[in-house]
């Protein structure tokens, strides 16, 4: 053998050598992962859309189990029909892993078919007869079809919740129809840019679960915009419609005061770019709102699949609010008497909108579904308005001047019988004192009240006994009453008694006994009542001796009196009314002026 062919021999001993060992160490390999790994998936291998490339058996299970167990966890499964929705219990689906995985080894060019799922019928029809719209639900839906459907769309595991509209698995008989729900007409509203703003808009498709908005609806037009009666018009129209569905109302305005065109209860104010009236279909449906414009008259109509329940719509008025009258005085009113209405003003309202949602087939007695207050609008009341002349003003300001003073009141009680009071009232329309009084304030009262009668000759006071107070008495008794008195007797309250007998009325006694409150006594008892003590004991009143008395009447005698009446005697008495002798009184006296050292001042 030569050298060459020595070195071909080898050569190919040693490449042969090389050759056997690769293909040892590769069929070692292989032989390895089919005995001791198991088949792999292949690249771009998908289960329910789960990437399982490259893996083993035993890895794409536990990669699609993972998947199945956060897809259970995250996902609602729903029965629907109009608005209520029955949820589809979780371990009512079963969920086959296993031979889901095995099923894409052996047939790994297949296409994904997810996973195999199994549903449990029994669980879905009692889901389906848990609503609450009609009892027979056990044979109206056609449990097969159901179950087939949630087995073939779960299989995917899809990212977005699953819900299976009722509808289409009901039998004929249980498939509700197509109805006009409601209609709602406006007359004498439609504006030419009311048409022009609902140009081509004939009819809206409102899908469910879906938003709703009027002014979206609505072009701009080309000048001026709607104005706000036309639109008032269109948005109450659509809220009547609305008001008698299950659309939830989500934004409603109403006007301060409601427009002729707009029925009560059913207001929806509209502004451009402000206010909108918006509101949901909440059912697995799809409604059609639709417009219908007739010269200057307005339709609006809602169609759609007629509800499984009965719909009641009423408005009440919950109040009910009265108007006053304003009055305006002016100068040019012709004459003194004459009065101009010039607004006759209008009641305000409260209004509820309500809907009540009831079994179509419920007894009286029932209880209803449901109900809803969809409004609660108040307007407030427009007060009348009246022009007169400022000469009746001026009148009526004197009138109520008079009204202030409590012998102008019917209810008065200070008169013991009628004849006090005509006595009373004719003194006060002819008597000598209270005309002066008023011309001495007329006059600005110019200096001292007595002074100013002594000068116009008038004998001053009110006055009915010897020029002594409000006092009306007979016989040889102490003075009772609003009553001013001269001398050392005593004087009581607003009292007017006869005779020598007991004190009556708001009464201040004489005696020596105390007396206390609203009392009225006779002799030297104690009294007590609203009353003021006289003689030597203390009360809530002047006195009338020794004694020191405090209150609401004059004090007489030789004690210290503090009231609502002039002091009579050698005391110090202040109060309301005038005093004479040497006192002190809110109201001029007989006395002398001065005050003090046989004086009398006119009192504040």
């Amino acid at each position: 053998m030569t050298r060459i062919q020595w070195f071909a021999a080898s050569f190919l001993v040693l490449a042969g050598s090389v050759t056997f060992m690769l293909v040892f160490a590769y069929t070692a390999q292989l032989t390895y992962e089919v005995s001791f790994q198991g088949e792999r998936f292949a690249e771009d291998s998908e289960i329910a859309g789960i990437d399982v490339s490259d893996m083993t058996r035993d890895e794409a299970v536990d990669a699609v189990r993972e998947n199945v167990e956060g897809w259970q966890e995250e996902t609602h499964l729903h029965l629907t029909w109009f608005d209520e929705e029955i949820p589809v219990p979780r371990e009512s689906i079963q969920f086959l892993i296993e031979p889901t995985v095995d099923r894409r080894l052996d047939d790994p060019d297949a296409s994904d078919e997810g996973v195999i799922t199994a549903v449990d019928q029994g669980a879905v029809r009692q889901s389906a007869e848990s609503f609450s719209f009609r009892e027979d639900m056990r044979t109206a839906v056609d449990i097969d079809d159901l179950t087939d459907d949630i087995e073939r769309e779960t299989a995917s595991l899809p990212d977005d919740d699953l819900q299976w509209m009722m509808h289409g698995y009901l039998n004929a008989s249980a498939q509700p129809e197509e109805v006009v729900i409601a209609e709602a007409s406006r007359s004498n509203v439609v504006t030419p840019e009311l048409q022009e703003a609902l140009d081509g808009v004939t009819s809206e498709t409102i899908e469910g679960g879906t938003s709703f908005s009027v002014m979206e609806q609505l072009s701009t037009p080309s000048e001026d915009w709607v104005d706000e009666e036309p639109l008032a018009a269109l948005g109450s129209a659509v809220f009547e419609v609305v008001a008698s569905s299950n659309f939830n109302i989500e934004e409603r305005h109403h006007r301060y005061a409601l427009l002729d065109s707009v029925p009560m209860g059913f207001d929806a104010h509209l502004e451009e770019d402000i206010r909108d009236f918006q509101f949901t279909n909440p059912n697995d449906y799809d409604y059609e709102l639709e417009f219908n414009l007739t010269g200057t008259n307005l339709e609006v109509t809602l169609v759609g699949y007629e509800f499984p329940y009965d719909i009641a719509v009423d408005v009440f008025e919950t109040d009910n609010i009265g108007t006053r009258t304003k009055i305006t005085y002016s100068q040019t009113q012709e004459t003194e008497d004459s009065t101009t209405e010039l607004d006759n003003g209008e009641n305000g309202l409260r209004v509820e909108t309500i809907r009540t949602l009831s079994y179509q087939d419920a007894e009286l007695d029932d209880e209803p579904i449901g109900q809803q207050v969809l409004a609660e609008d108040y307007y407030a009341p427009v007060h009348a308005l009246e022009r007169r002349s400022i000469d009746q003003r001026q009148e009526e300001e004197e009138d109520e001047d008079e009204d202030d003073f409590p012998w102008f009141d019917e209810d008065f009680n200070g008169f013991n019988d009628e004849e006090e009071r005509d006595e009373f009232e004719d003194w006060l329309e002819n008597g000598e004192g209270s005309d002066a009084f008023e011309d001495w304030l007329d006059e600005g009262a110019p200096g001292d009240f007595d002074d100013w009668l002594e000068e116009n000759g008038d004998n001053g006071g009110f006055d009915f006994d010897n020029g002594n107070g409000f006092d009306f008495d007979n016989g040889n008794g102490a003075d009772n009453g609003f009553d001013f008195d001269t001398g050392n007797g005593a004087d009581n309250g607003f009292d007017f008694d006869t005779g020598n007998g007991a004190d009556n009325g708001f009464d201040f006694d004489t005696g020596n006994g105390a007396d206390n409150g609203l009392d009225f006594d006779n002799g030297n008892g104690d009294d007590n009542g609203f009353d003021f003590g006289n003689g030597n004991g203390n009360g809530s009143s002047p006195g009338n001796g020794n004694g020191t008395d405090n209150g609401f009447g004059p004090g007489n005698g030789n004690g210290n009196g503090n009231g609502f009446g002039p002091g009579t005697g050698n005391g110090n008495g202040n109060g309301a009314g005038p005093g004479n002798g040497n006192g002190n009184g809110t109201f001029p006296g007989g006395g002398d002026p001065g005050g003090k050292d046989g004086s009398s001042t006119k009192g504040d």
